[in-house]
């Protein structure tokens, strides 16, 4: 007898905790948050079999965001006299855990569970009745979940991070990027990021989406977060630190460190900083030079001039460096077989009186800033005999007000002197194959200038067939008159 008890036993556990391990999870009653309270959720029909998870049960899903431990309690309310049971579960709705109070013991159920590994899991709240209870009239089961998801110990993790270019160009702009990253299970209170520049780096301002307010004093940059919340569980915010670099004379590295000072509704602080080297490349001088010959006094290239003829030589200095260029100095010495005749400083910017016969040397009175040119005419006559690609070099040198190393630039231009030719091109054109007798014809005489001089005293006679008499002459350009009848 005693074996067959113990078997019924052993059989009624097993069916038991195989049922139980069987229940849906399916249909949550609603999903817990940390802190979270929900009250007054009812259980009202009862059920006459006294094993354990047979009554109507209430199902919560709850999320774990972060490995840690978990307390969860309900409490029985009124004066009902049945049982109640607390059961958490996995995602797959395997009992991990049970509690159980009876009618008689204090009216609170309680799970703790340390170390749980993140994840979802389900509480189950059940009311468990007898026979003699709904006989009674005392089945009625009322719950209040009191309390759901509570971290034994909120964790604070709390990272910065920095970020700018590894180097910057003297003069230029440049931005640090700082992020305030909250890895942690508790949101921030306050947040307050402190940013020393170093020296050589100026603040210019910052930009955020609406969540920072940034100030400056001397080098110290002070940025604290509006409303001070940085979410949980991977909430980052983010604020631009906006600097222009001075000009240096030499490549200079500088570490700028950020440090973020954070407090928490519960208690306690963090500070935590991130450091970003960036270096400032020395300034450098820049110049460029452009040279090209021109017909004298206009803009028009040319590349061809007859002997003894004038032409320009057309020169143009630019600062491309990030610094204004002192000491700009434009030498060109003219090639023999060209005279220098003149000099023109339109803008009155150079001082010429280093040139002399066919070396031409000046100097810009005045620093050239950054972006500007200057422009110098050089009118010269092709005194050389006949000759092809003559070229001319020009250079142009400067320094910066850093005193960083000199800059240089040169242009070449080219010039063909030529000997005079003459060539004319004759043409006479009349589009009428025949004429009836009266009908009036057109001949249209055309001379074009193939030489490379203009010609003068150009004469045409045109001596017309006997049948046909000059009845007008159209002589634009031409002075034109009869010697016959026939003849022009």
């Amino acid at each position: 007898m005693l074996y067959r008890f113990i078997l019924l036993f052993l059989l009624s556990i097993f069916f038991t905790a195989g049922w139980l391990n069987a229940a849906s999870c399916a249909s949550p009653t609603a999903t817990l948050n940390a802190g979270e309270e929900k009250k007054g959720q009812k259980i009202e029909k009862p059920y006459v079999d006294q094993d354990p998870g047979s009554g109507e049960s209430l199902y919560y899903e709850i999320t774990v965001k972060e490995n840690g431990d978990l307390t969860l309690w309900t409490e029985k309310d009124g004066s009902d006299t049945v049982n109640t049971y607390a059961y958490l579960r996995d995602a797959s709705c395997h009992i991990i855990d049970t509690a159980v109070v009876y009618a008689s013991n204090p009216r609170l159920v309680r799970i703790d569970d340390k170390s749980l590994v993140a994840g979802t899991y389900y509480l189950q709240v059940e009311n468990n009745v007898t026979t003699a209870d709904v006989n009674d009239g005392n089945a009625l089961g009322i719950f209040k979940l009191k309390t759901s998801f509570i971290k034994a110990a909120l964790t604070h993790n709390i990272s910065i991070n920095k970020s700018a270019p590894s180097s910057v160009h003297s003069g230029a702009a440049l931005t640090y990027t700082i992020d305030v990253s909250n890895n942690g299970s508790e949101n921030t209170k306050t947040v307050t990021v402190t940013d020393t520049l170093p020296a050589h780096i100026n603040y210019q301002g910052f930009s955020s989406s609406a969540d920072w307010n940034c100030s400056a004093s001397g080098q110290s940059v002070t940025c604290t977060l509006n409303g001070g919340v940085i979410n949980a569980y991977g909430g980052v915010k983010r604020v631009e630190i906006h600097t222009q670099a001075d000009y240096m004379a030499a490549d200079t590295p500088t570490d700028n460190s950020a440090t973020a000072d954070v407090t928490y509704n519960t208690s306690g602080n963090i500070q935590v900083s991130d450091t970003q080297s960036v270096t400032i490349l020395k300034a450098q001088p820049g110049i460029t030079l452009s040279k090209k010959t021109v017909a004298s006094g206009t803009q028009t290239p040319q590349s061809d001039v007859l002997q003894n003829q004038t032409f320009d030589y057309l020169l143009q200095v630019q600062n491309n460096s990030q610094l204004a260029d002192q000491h700009v100095v434009l030498a060109d010495d003219v090639p023999g077989s060209f005279t220098v005749t003149g000099i023109e400083d339109t803008a009155n910017v150079w001082d010429c009186n280093s040139s002399s016969g066919q070396h031409v040397e000046c100097s810009l009175k005045s620093d050239l800033a950054v972006g500007a040119s200057e422009v110098l005419r050089i009118h010269v006559s092709a005194s050389g005999a006949v000759a092809d690609a003559i070229v001319n070099n020009a250079k142009v040198a400067a320094d910066t007000l850093l005193g960083a190393s000199t800059a240089t630039a040169s242009a070449t231009a080219s010039m063909n002197i030529v000997a005079e030719k003459y060539a004319v091109d004759f043409s006479k054109i009349n589009p009428d194959t025949s004429i009836i007798i009266g009908e009036n014809t057109t001949y249209t005489l055309k001379v074009t200038n193939q030489s490379n001089v203009a010609l003068s005293g150009i004469k045409i006679v045109d001596t017309l067939p006997h049948e046909l008499n000059v009845s007008a002459i159209n002589e634009s350009g031409w002075s034109c008159q009869p010697i016959v009848s026939n003849t022009v």
